[in-house]
């Protein structure tokens, strides 16, 4: 009855009391709230940051698979030390895989490459020899008719003109006695455009004689046929042409 009595008389106190310890509550409540919200936002902050992507590391990759330089494999044959196929950057001038294969032979010529070209990728280069080079450069004489204009065929029967010549050149088959007539051309010394002039030997076959005696010099013209795209048909047509 007393703590009645007490509370009745001092009501306005409690009150007064009891108001403070919830103002007390809710101040706490809401200053709590207020930190937790500034921790998750500082930590989703620093997660932003730290899953964000570095756009230098980004571009630095890119520029390092732009800058990977082409590659281009090169066969160079001939008067060079280690001839062979060179894988080379592309860009390449033909200075730079005679550098790889070695370098030149003491025999070796230049006069005929450009030494400064660029090189594309499956290119051949061959080196020839000083005295090879010489007889590519050589100029070859011809003799020339004057045909009267009013009988140019007397004229190419009689005086046997470059026309007609050139005319023979052409036919696939030539007589044994035809072909000792002109003069024979040393399997071991001709050049590439001499091997040529002869029908049936082609740029290709010529090249491949070349190579051919460039491992082991001829012993014998039938060794010919040891020559890729030489069979026994076209051996018979041309052996007369050659000699050792």
């Amino acid at each position: 009855m007393q703590i009645f009595e007490f509370i009745k008389k001092n009501w306005y106190f409690i009150t007064a009391i009891l108001a403070l310890v919830i103002l007390n509550i809710i101040f706490v409540i809401y200053h709590f709230s207020i930190n937790e919200t500034k921790v998750i936002n500082a930590d989703s902050d620093n997660l932003v940051l730290a899953d964000a992507p570095n756009e230098n590391s980004s571009l630095e990759l890119e520029e390092s698979i732009k800058e990977e330089p082409t590659k281009i494999k090169v066969d160079i044959k001939g008067y060079v030390k280690k001839p062979g196929v060179y894988e080379l950057t592309d860009g390449s001038i033909i200075n730079d895989v005679i550098t790889l294969a070695g370098g030149l032979k003491a025999n070796a010529s230049t006069d005929n490459l450009n030494l400064s070209k660029k090189l594309t990728d499956e290119m051949v280069i061959i080196v020839y020899s000083q005295s090879e080079v010489s007889k590519m450069t050589k100029p070859v004489s011809t003799t020339s008719c004057t045909c009267p204009t009013e009988n140019i065929t007397d004229c190419t029967k009689d005086k046997a003109s470059v026309v007609e010549k050139s005319d023979a050149k052409t036919e696939s088959n030539l007589s044994s006695s035809d072909a000792n007539s002109n003069k024979k051309l040393n399997l071991n010394q001709a050049t590439l455009a001499e091997l040529m002039t002869v029908s049936g030997i082609g740029e290709a076959k010529a090249k491949s004689i070349i190579a051919y005696r460039e491992e082991k010099a001829f012993t014998s013209i039938d060794e010919l046929k040891n020559i890729s795209g030489i069979g026994d048909k076209l051996f018979e047509q041309i052996k007369d042409y050659f000699t050792i």
